[in-house]
């Protein structure tokens, strides 16, 4: 069967133009898809920065009224506030297996210089 050259033409165009529709309806529908995707992971992600700031608010409530009990005992006895927290910076200090050339009566040195060798106060 002989068609028209024409007629052969007109069909591939519409053969084309049928493509090129699938391929619009297709890259539409994966362009809605991405941005369903991406919508849902930015509420997600929101979601979870949320619940996190929140509990990190909740620790931080909670650490600092630990804190205020202590503050109010040091302010009772602040020679032990300075004791613990001299005592605190030494350990700091030699954490490392340090070496220290300190005059004794530098702050937190002054603390070994008040107890004798077998671990009595002077």
């Amino acid at each position: 069967m002989g068609l028209p050259e024409s007629v052969t033409k007109e069909v591939f165009k519409n053969m084309e133009s049928e493509r090129e529709r699938l391929v619009t309806a297709i890259t539409s529908d994966g362009e809605r898809q991405a941005s369903e995707i991406r919508s849902k992971a930015d509420f997600e992600s929101a979601k979870l920065l949320a619940e996190a700031d929140a509990t990190a608010t909740r620790i931080q409530g909670e650490a600092d009224k630990q804190a205020a009990k202590s503050y109010a005992v040091f302010k009772q006895e602040p020679g032990l506030a300075i004791f613990l927290i001299g005592l605190k910076s030494l350990e700091l200090l030699l954490q490392n297996r340090s070496t220290l050339i300190l005059d004794e009566t530098v702050s937190p040195i002054d603390l070994m210089k008040q107890l004798k060798p077998d671990g009595d106060k002077k």
